[in-house]
């Protein structure tokens, strides 16, 4: 594993460093500047590529204090980044700020995972590959989830003290998917879980049942474990409607039904929210979710 940090701005007593790859495609659509955040290129021996790596602090950061972690994928998409899609106001990193303000959650480490150049959110965070498509295309979740394990959390822990204990991870969409393939395959990399509108249609044509892979990973799960030590927040909005809203509310009830002792589950349906405009929302009382009574 290598990683190079570029070059820095103090930008309101924060220093941010916009990551540039060397070289890069010049396909990316949103480049991977987020701030205030310090942002470096980490190399991946693991899928062998570059990424992208935001990792911003709290204001009054201590490094004798042990931090919350929260992770997140798609740094790039606009929903995640201070430069914001047209249904949101409020960034992540201001987000968490508001919610800090409201006593939601704690002081937390925020990390976002995204791309330097070329765009390879697809296949990173889909659990199995679709016939008939390049390899580059679907397919990757358990490489992904092996370069956070042995590559992403070394290089935090390296640099900021964690508490291993409390660490969150935070995904929407086809995040959410991937989400829910490290919950039931790889339950061990993170304790707490918010999974916004996942896709747990992917996968549904591979099938003969017409169930996405989701729920084939969490039957295998059940069959293998008699409880779920986590926090799990899941959530969708009712504007998104068809499979994708059906799906959430059945992997919700599936997982009720186990009746684990250990499992803390949310569910919500926000009224009115599209698959955009309830990123923030979700995001939100998911958080909460997880931190409250912490």
């Amino acid at each position: 594993m290598k990683y190079r940090s570029l070059f820095g701005l103090l930008i309101f007593f924060t220093i941010v460093f916009q990551a540039q790859s060397q070289g890069a495609e010049t396909s990316l659509e949103r480049g991977f500047e987020i701030a205030p955040a310090e942002n470096f290129i980490l190399h991946s021996d693991e899928i062998d590529q570059d990424f992208g790596i935001s990792i911003t602090l709290p204001k009054d950061f201590s490094p004798d204090n042990s931090y919350p972690l929260i992770v997140f994928t798609d740094a790039n998409q606009n929903y995640l980044s201070t430069s914001l899609s047209e249904t949101n106001t409020d960034g992540l990193q201001e987000l968490t700020q508001t919610l800090l303000a409201n006593g939601a959650i704690p002081k937390v480490v925020l990390v976002g995972i995204g791309y330097p150049a070329r765009n390879y959110r697809v296949r990173d965070l889909t659990p199995v590959q679709i016939p008939n498509q390049p390899k580059d295309m679907s397919g990757g979740a358990h490489k992904f989830a092996i370069f956070i394990e042995t590559e992403v959390k070394p290089f935090i822990y390296s640099k900021v003290q964690i508490d291993r204990m409390n660490e969150t991870y935070l995904g929407h969409s086809h995040g959410g998917l991937f989400g829910a393939y490290v919950l039931f395959n790889k339950p061990e990399l993170f304790d707490n879980y918010v999974l916004s509108s996942p896709s747990f249609w992917y996968g549904r044509s591979l099938n003969g049942n017409g169930e996405g892979t989701s729920f084939s990973f969490e039957e295998q799960y059940r069959r293998n474990n008699t409880d779920m030590a986590k926090s799990v927040f899941i959530s969708m909005g009712s504007e998104e409607g068809g499979t994708m809203a059906w799906d959430a509310k059945r992997m919700h009830d599936r997982l009720e039904s186990r009746n684990y002792k250990s499992l803390r589950l949310g569910w919500m349906l926000f009224e009115g929210e599209s698959h955009m405009s309830v990123v923030r929302p979700a995001f939100a009382e998911g958080l909460s979710f997880i931190f409250e009574g912490r």
